[in-house]
């Protein structure tokens, strides 16, 4: 105890105060510099453990302990410093201070030891490059999850709104088999679908089952063949024509064709048969289409016998109509040749009196004798004209290519010989070359022209056009004057026979020559008709080997091929 006394107290020595001579300001000095030396001492080990505590992760840990020790013991030595002021515990105090020295020596070596490891850990600039990096990759990671995070979203509502689609498209497809089932089930033929691999009907419509006279659970067993006469109406074998249309479907074609079919009954039903080879992954399936055509069989026999006593009477009827018309053809050259004889002697014995007795004949006697030959000439005109027309009728068409514009030329010429003064300004256009017969063909541009000529002699010039124009795609030739024209009125009934529009005082003429035209134009299965407005002129046109509707004559374009004036 004295030994333990003796160290903490010092014993026998004096403590240091007396080296300062207790100056107080000089003790004051070295308690208050060494105390505060002392806690700042103590207080940096309680950081170092602090810091240890919560970085787990600081390199060589243990190193911080060994210095917090070396300098809590330094701590202890300059506490011993204040405390020897007053007691001379000076083994204490040298005791602190070999610990002290020992400690700090540990200290010293164990740095020297650590400083190769402790030099190659990382600058703070690397870390701060490395903590920059790790910034921007959490930056991108951040950006990244971001992105991740809208990517998710859209494909979240890219499958909702897929979802919703594909919800839509069950519906309608629901919906469309709905619709087909119906469709098939309602409609007005019989459908069946039949499986070529094993064939048999694998699926039918309820006017199939009435057709067949059979439930589906019965024609489910069979096929087309089972429910087929061994041959057909046209001797083929049901087996054969059937694969033969069959093959036909097979080949992606849609068939056609009529069948005969027997029902449960045994009856023989006649069909109209469509075959469609139907979408299916690996298997054969065809869609027939059966029509029951017993009704329009049984009409068109009905038609095909009606059509044979209406041939027998078309036959019958055109037999009296030639008959008749030769027998009417036959009266008129009979009567018009008959009736040249008397007209001649009329003619002859009225100028026997005016050239032997004229001068013995009263005037009024003399002015009778002049109606007599005038009529006597008009009546041999009209002779001639009804002797053409029964020649019209008779004469076989010797049909040959004809240039019209030659016909055209030479008829112009043959009536230019009459004109008497008459001023005429031809316009011709070019006109197509057809197959005709030029004699006749070349009476009705005589005619027409004739007529042309006669009904606008009153203008101080006449002009007259021919010309084609295109209707229905084909030629339709025109003759076109500026006389005096006819009511619209009557452009039908102008083509009889003696229908004349106007008397004998004004314009000379039979009523012949127009029926004349129209009996060759349609002679050559062609047609003819005329417009016109009173005092502007009148315009004819016909066809020739086309009949034309008159419900699309439109006005053509005529383009001028010469223009011949006198």
């Amino acid at each position: 105890m004295q030994f333990l006394r003796d160290i903490i107290f010092g014993g026998s020595f004096l403590p240091h105060g007396y080296c300062y001579l207790w100056t107080p300001g000089l003790v004051a000095l070295h308690v208050v510099s060494d105390t505060l030396i002392a806690i700042s001492y103590f207080s940096i080990p309680i950081a170092l453990v602090h810091l240890i505590r919560k970085r787990k992760d600081v390199p060589f840990s243990w190193i911080f302990l060994l210095f917090g020790g070396f300098i809590v013991a330094c701590g202890g030595t300059h506490l011993m410093e204040v405390w020897t002021i007053w007691f001379s515990s000076y083994w204490l105090a040298g005791i602190i201070k070999a610990v002290t020295a020992c400690l700090s020596v540990v200290t010293a070596v164990t740095v020297v030891q650590v400083m190769p490891r402790a030099l190659a850990l990382p600058g703070t600039r690397w870390l701060v490059e490395l903590n920059q990096k790790l910034t921007v990759e959490v930056e991108q990671r951040t950006l990244a999850k971001s992105g991740l995070r809208r990517l998710t979203e859209e494909l979240e509502l890219r499958v909702a709104e897929r979802t919703a689609e594909l919800s839509a498209t069950n519906r309608s497809l629901r919906e469309s088999e709905e619709r087909y089932r119906t469709l098939v089930d309602y409609a007005p033929e019989a459908i069946v679908v039949l499986d070529m691999d094993q064939r048999k009907f694998t699926d039918m419509n309820k006017n199939s089952e009435r057709l067949f006279g059979m439930s589906r659970a019965e024609l489910l067993q069979v096929g087309p063949v089972e429910v087929s006469p061994p041959f057909q109406p046209d001797g083929r074998s049901s087996k054969e024509a059937a694969m033969a249309e069959i093959e036909k479907c097979l080949s992606d074609e849609t068939p056609r064709f009529e069948w005969m079919h027997l029902n449960s009954e045994g009856k023989q039903i006649p069909c109209e048969i469509s075959l469609v080879r139907l979408p299916s992954s690996g298997r054969n399936l065809l869609r027939a289409s059966l029509v029951d055509i017993s009704a329009r069989k049984r009409a068109e026999e009905e038609i095909r016998a009606l059509n044979s006593e209406l041939e027998n009477r078309v036959r019958e009827r055109t037999g009296q109509l030639e008959a008749a018309n030769r027998d009417l053809e036959s009266f008129s050259y009979s009567v018009s040749h008959d009736l040249r004889a008397p007209l001649r002697h009329v003619d002859g014995f009225s100028r026997i009196l005016l050239e032997e007795f004229g001068s013995q004949i009263p005037y009024e006697a003399l002015r009778h004798l002049e109606q007599i030959r005038e009529s006597t000439l008009h009546m041999g005109c009209l002779i001639d004209d009804l002797l053409n027309l029964a020649r019209v009728g008779r004469k076989p068409l010797k049909i040959r290519s004809v240039n019209l514009n030659d016909i055209v030329l030479e008829t112009i010429t043959r009536v230019e010989a009459d004109l008497h003064g008459q001023i005429v300004d031809w316009r011709v256009a070019p006109l197509s070359p057809v197959e005709c017969d030029g004699g006749l063909i070349r009476q009705v541009f005589l005619n027409l022209l004739s007529n042309a000529l006669k009904f606008s002699r009153l203008n101080e010039k006449s002009i007259v056009e021919i010309g084609e124009m295109l209707m229905e795609g084909a030629p339709v030739i025109f003759v076109r004057d500026y006389g005096v024209g006819f009511d619209p009125r009557q452009a039908d009934s102008m083509f009889q026979v003696f229908q004349r529009f106007h008397s004998d005082d004004e314009f000379e003429g039979t009523g012949v020559g127009l029926a004349i035209v129209q009996r060759i134009i349609q002679k050559h299965g062609g047609s003819i008709w005329a417009e016109s407005e009173p005092r502007k002129g009148a315009t004819f046109y016909f066809s020739i080997g086309r009949e034309m509707s008159s419900g699309t004559r439109k006005p053509g374009t005529m383009e001028s091929l010469t223009e011949k004036s006198r």
